[in-house]
């Protein structure tokens, strides 16, 4: 989807959007739709792969499995902020691979995605806080330790947090894009 957006920002495709009468939000919306398309479709077919490697695991039918679903859809949001955002600054398809597995590969180590979190020490985990894989992370413990009766606020408070973080990744993308054009327009 990176390399989608990195030609779609291209100079020569920018400025023949710009000069059109299709309105510049709309533009983006119907973008972020096509992402979040394509995002189902990766999702559904990692929700494949799990079904057919997990095929007697009772979790996977039941409560359990649609909190993991509904986890998987919020940190989609998340990738989808992070994707747009990056979209939005990197200009070659080069710097956007280095990008993505820097921020990807960061985010694995710091928030417990490759190292569980109670290996971390105690401030890297603080700092953890501040990136939306922690609250992915939590959330999915949380689903794991789940228990028939037990509260649910700590996990949805976690979803949430991501669900803010995809916001505030996609409204920063939409600002520098349009700080950018007005920078364009004044040279």
């Amino acid at each position: 989807i990176g390399s989608i957006l990195v030609v779609f920002h291209k100079k020569e495709v920018r400025e023949r959007n710009l000069c059109s009468c299709y309105p510049l939000l709309r533009t983006y919306l119907e973008l972020y739709s096509g992402m979040v398309i394509a995002e189902i479709v990766f999702c559904l077919c990692f929700v494949l792969v799990v079904f057919l490697g997990m095929k007697c695991d009772t979790r996977l039918f039941g409560f359990q499995g649609m909190l993991y679903g509904l986890n998987m859809l919020c940190f989609m949001v998340v990738t989808l902020g992070i994707v747009f955002l990056v979209g939005q600054v990197v200009k070659r398809s080069t710097v956007l691979n280095m990008v993505s597995n820097i921020i990807s590969l960061g985010m694995s180590f710091l928030c417990g995605i490759f190292v569980p979190l109670e290996y971390l020490g105690e401030g890297l985990v603080r700092a953890a806080h501040f990136l939306p894989a922690y609250w992915y992370v939590t959330s999915a413990d949380m689903i794991d330790r789940y228990m028939p009766g037990q509260e649910l606020g700590g996990l949805f408070r976690g979803m949430g947090i991501q669900l803010l973080f995809g916001a505030a990744l996609v409204c920063v993308g939409l600002s520098y894009s349009k700080a950018k054009m007005s920078m364009g327009q004044r040279e």
